[in-house]
């Protein structure tokens, strides 16, 4: 299953269409949104606007692939976890958040294992094929001693 998620606060349509559009050419059916009060609604897969916590994290325990925005949040839970994600950002130009502090998290992650960012909701299509293929076995696995250091990292970057 892939699970896409927008976070609580904001609607992300951007992230839902590319998302939907790769589930209809591919006929993909197995599918959870988490939408955030958007105004797109998905042709394929199941679609809530708000999950409760024990919701939210069911479907992100069974997911095989995590869709999302450049949430703190979704991206330390996803790689405590240790699932595949491939993370949207947010735009300020685009008018879907008040900076561009996404795109900054973005840089600051985007070496991290199981994880793929992409400037482009074009990019999503390939990425999402592509992180599909790879073996359940071969998704790295975040260490203690590196789990620390990422938190220990991640706090600092955002109290800065």
């Amino acid at each position: 299953m892939i699970f896409v998620t927008c976070g609580t606060q904001l609607p992300f349509d951007r992230l839902l269409k590319s998302v939907d559009d790769w589930a209809v050419r591919q006929n993909v059916d197995d599918i959870v949104y988490q939408s955030a009060r958007g105004d797109f609604v998905p042709e394929k897969g199941s679609y809530f606007e708000h999950l409760s916590p024990k919701e939210y994290d069911n479907f992100f325990s069974k997911s095989e692939l995590i869709v999302c925005h450049a949430g703190m949040g979704t991206i330390i839970s996803a790689l405590e976890m240790c699932k595949k994600v491939i993370i949207l950002p947010r735009r300020f130009d685009l008018g879907e958040h008040r900076n561009d502090h996404q795109i900054a998290t973005c840089q600051k992650v985007s070496k991290l294992p199981n994880l793929k960012v992409v400037s482009d909701e074009a990019d999503i299509y390939s990425e999402i094929t592509l992180m599909l293929s790879i073996e359940e076995e071969k998704v790295g696995y975040i260490h203690s001693e590196n789990y620390k250091n990422l938190c220990y990292f991640l706090d600092s970057f955002l109290r800065t």
